[in-house]
């Protein structure tokens, strides 16, 4: 059962928004473009003087190194929480509600501390780059075993059964990165980019389905060595008994340096490291030969470790009135690098913006949720409490929102054993729904922002599995939405609008390693990305939202989709499906131009002519969609409180 927000917010405060002015956050810095100032309203184009100034970004992102990583609970996390709080109420954030549990957060020495962690392999001290995370503990003096060489690269049937790894120290030989096959479209770790609807600098990525060399990006590496915690440590390590797990990566020293292990597993007993290829070398060479081995992981586990969401409001002209009207944006805080968790920086930035715009003319309110349960044990299903979950009204007055992520990554490609940034930013994903206009508007922001790398998608996102899947521009799957547990709110709430800016982060962020600006994250990559988030927000602060609903999408994607077979009479399939489309843009047409008299017209037809020519079965989501949509039309525009 939800709880009820009066009584059971863990901490409020209530500030008084200042009265026609913003923020408190005092004049914009002097860091700003030469120029007699922009002509064009703040709310719809960017004010370059209202804007974080790239000395701004680098202050910030600055004081960020010195609190990574920053898991939560751990007292850099609550650094870094205050220091986020700070900036939000001088911009006038209000309402300001901290929403605290408590888990237990395993730990360990992070590099480039490594006295927590050691390998002796045949009694030669190999090398480790990083920890196996949540794997439990050997205690100080470790623990000695025999060797046992598990080779990924090898078919499931010639690796060791999980009987003979009782009492030993499992090796993990990862699948060579030269060895996973081209092609795949989709998965968390495929090797691949997905199709798209639209991709600045197109002549920097390969085509669609392309395996990603690791000599251009190494995005695509990093995830797939380090992807596999649970099914390796949980399901064969500790299935199988061993007393400890070494993961020997196919990646090059630096690359390798304090990497971080994700999807989090939950806390298991298989104390492991990890080690580079070239340390690795000698230690497949001893497992090999079932020599014996010392690992050192002293792990602890802090009980009851506190921590919280943040959640507050950036209050527009209905605020505390029945009109109010919410726009959210959502990231996490918790991660172990300056691009991995620096998505509340973003959301700061943003808001620094928006602050700076008189209260009187901000059309909707802004409201921020700050996560923090994406590294902990489990990931976000690790624990049971969700602010959006738990509070009945939570999301009451939410129309829309914009998830941002991973700010400023610089790419980073391998040459051999020479892990380095290539001159190029990390591409930037913009995922929306497939709505036509939504998708328009995200391009328009890739294109007003000058954001280089920039990838506008419409993969499935969370809470729409099985509704709809549109291919791209080249016809082929648009893949994996990254993330997408960040827009869920807007799901399970009514199918709102919204947009996930991310940038891709594992060459440069899956590390902790640092001080990563200026060599990791960039201060200018870093305002374009504010940029971009920034103009999807000022759609949602401004725009009517009726017609930029999901539901608009899921019905042209599967009346798009649908083949011959999914109609009564196959013969007329063909007729039929480009008059439904001809029909739906047309009516769409009229709802962006906002003759909702004419949209409302024309629908009922249309409906008819899919529940008559559409078998049941295939026409289910289009219907249910297409019936959301005669619903929305009804309401009339969504526009932004009087």
């Amino acid at each position: 059962m939800k709880k009820t927000l009066l009584v059971a917010l863990v901490t409020a405060a209530f500030l008084t928004a200042c009265d026609g002015g913003g923020d408190g956050s005092g004049q914009p810095g002097t860091d700003r473009p030469d120029g007699e100032g922009p002509t064009a309203s703040p709310l719809t184009s960017i004010d370059e003087n209202l804007l974080i100034t790239r000395a701004e970004a680098q202050e910030w992102l600055t004081e960020k190194d010195s609190y990574d990583p920053t898991y939560a609970g751990s007292e850099t996390w609550k650094h870094y929480l205050a220091s986020l709080e700070t900036k939000l109420r001088s911009y006038g954030v209000v309402d300001i509600i901290q929403y605290a549990f408590g888990y237990d957060r395993w730990y360990t020495t992070e590099w480039p501390d490594k006295s927590g962690w050691s390998l002796l392999s045949d009694g030669v001290q190999v090398d480790v780059a990083s920890y196996a995370i949540n794997s439990g503990d050997t205690g100080v003096s470790g623990v000695t075993a025999p060797m046992v060489l598990y080779d990924m690269n090898l078919p499931a049937a010639q690796r060791p059964t999980k009987e003979s790894l009782a009492g030993k120290i499992v090796v993990f030989k990862q699948q060579l990165y030269s060895s996973v096959a081209s092609g795949s479209v989709g998965g968390y770790s495929s090797p691949s980019l997905g199709d798209y609807e639209f991709r600045s600098d197109e002549e920097t990525f390969p085509a669609p389905g392309e395996k990603m060399p690791v000599e251009k990006d190494a995005d695509y590496r990093n995830r797939q060595q380090l992807n596999n915690a649970a099914a390796l440590g949980i399901n064969v390590c500790q299935a199988g008994g061993a007393v400890a797990a070494v993961w020997v990566l196919d990646m090059s020293p630096l690359a390798a340096q304090g990497a971080r292990q994700h999807s989090t597993p939950r806390i298991y007993d298989c104390p492991g490291v990890l080690v580079d290829r070239v340390a690795g070398a000698k230690v497949l060479a001893d497992a090999a030969a079932g020599k014996m081995a010392t690992v050192k992981l002293e792990g602890e586990i802090e009980k009851d470790s506190r921590t919280y969401q943040l959640v507050g409001f950036l209050p527009g002209r209905a605020y505390g009135t029945e009109k109010d009207q919410r726009v959210l944006l959502s990231t996490h805080t918790d991660g172990m690098s300056n691009v991995e968790d620096n998505g509340g920086l973003g959301i700061a930035a943003v808001i620094q913006y928006m602050s700076r715009v008189p209260q009187a003319q901000r059309p909707r309110t802004i409201m921020f949720f700050l996560d923090n349960r994406h590294f902990v044990p489990g990931a976000e299903t690790g624990v049971p409490y969700d602010y959006f979950d738990d509070f009945e009204h939570a999301a009451d007055k939410v129309v829309g929102g914009v998830a941002l992520e991973h700010f400023g990554g610089m790419q980073f490609a391998e040459n051999g054993n020479e892990y380095k940034a290539t001159g190029l930013p990390a591409h930037t994903y913009a995922f929306t729904y497939p709505n036509p206009l939504a998708i328009e508007k995200a391009i328009q922001a890739v294109n007003d922002a000058g954001l280089r790398r920039g990838i506008v998608t419409a993969p499935t996102g969370n809470g729409y599995s099985g509704l709809y899947s549109k291919p791209g521009v080249h016809g082929l799957s648009q893949g994996f939405w990254f993330g997408g547990n960040f827009m869920s709110p807007l799901a399970e709430n009514g199918h709102l609008p919204g947009w996930h800016v991310s940038g891709d982060w594992p060459s440069a962020g899956y590390q902790h390693w640092g001080p990563a600006t200026g060599v990791r994250v960039d201060p200018e990559y870093f305002r374009i990305n504010v940029k971009t988030a920034l103009r999807l927000v000022q759609t949602l602060m401004t725009d009517d939202l009726t017609a930029l609903a999901p539901d608009w999408g899921i019905v042209r994607a599967n009346i798009d989709a649908f083949t011959d077979a999914d109609f009564v009479a196959a013969g007329g399939a063909a007729a039929a499906k480009t008059t439904m489309l001809r029909s739906f843009d047309a009516i769409f047409a009229n709802t962006k131009a906002g003759k909702y008299d004419l949209a409302a017209k024309d629908l009922p037809a249309l409906r008819q002519q899919l529940a008559n020519s559409v078998k049941a079965a295939a026409g289910k989501n289009a219907l249910a969609a297409l019936d959301a949509v005669i619903k929305l039309v009804g309401q009339g525009p969504n526009l932004p409180p009087a």
